[in-house]
């Protein structure tokens, strides 16, 4: 006899997640969510449903979900940095290598812009999670020796930065504000192209880029 349309669909048989696992199986599951759904999703109650465990059962593991996210984002910071690198060390001059950081921030800001949200628009001074915040400022050094080369950015004396190293925060702030709204699809381009990306990317950050080099 056929089902009928209003029967319930057989509930699939949740896995044991008690044993060993739930940590893993957490960090998946809102890794999954970032990249499908949005940043206020992430939740302890969404996470506990997916895996079938109690929220109590989430703080066995991780002291917050603020935790958990930026955890995520430290570990994103770590492979975005390797990627950074290996794109710099093929291009030959200053102004290549800003504009290569340019369209990977870019690029990344595309295929996961809410991870990119909680990785440019969290401002934990380390309270939460110091390994986030020692992560993203590597980042930001990572490009600022980019321009000013090894060892001329100290950001242990802050007004000296400041003062010194201004084109640093602009080149930054250049590359996450196209990340953020090129990934939330501000403009008119085919997100499904790097090369359209890429494109767009040079078109806009060469022309600021190579005016800022020359004032230095």
């Amino acid at each position: 006899m056929a089902a009928s349309k209003n029967t319930p669909a057989p509930v699939a048989t949740r896995a044991n997640y008690h044993r060993g696992n739930v940590v893993e199986d957490l960090r998946k599951v809102a890794e999954h969510i970032l990249a499908t759904e949005t940043l206020e999703h992430v939740t302890v109650r969404r996470l506990s449903r997916e895996l079938g465990v109690t929220p109590g059962n989430f703080y066995n593991h991780y002291p917050s979900i603020d935790f958990l996210v930026l955890d995520i984002a430290r570990e994103a910071f770590d492979r975005l940095e390797v990627t950074l690198q290996a794109a710099a060390a093929t291009k030959d001059t200053k102004v290549d290598r800003l504009i290569s950081h340019a369209q990977i921030y870019v690029r990344f800001g595309v295929a996961q812009p809410e991870l990119v949200r909680v990785m440019f628009g969290r401002t934990d001074r380390g309270t939460i999670h110091p390994g986030f915040r020692a992560a993203s400022l590597r980042a930001f050094i990572g490009m600022a020796e980019l321009i000013y080369g090894e060892g001329g950015f100290d950001l242990s004396d802050t007004a000296a930065a400041h003062r010194n190293c201004p084109l640093a925060y602009s080149c930054f702030a250049l590359c996450i504000g196209l990340a953020r709204t090129i990934g939330a699809g501000q403009f008119d381009i085919d997100l499904t192209s790097n090369d359209d990306i890429d494109r767009f990317v040079d078109l806009t950050v060469r022309p600021m880029v190579q005016g800022a080099m020359a004032t230095l």
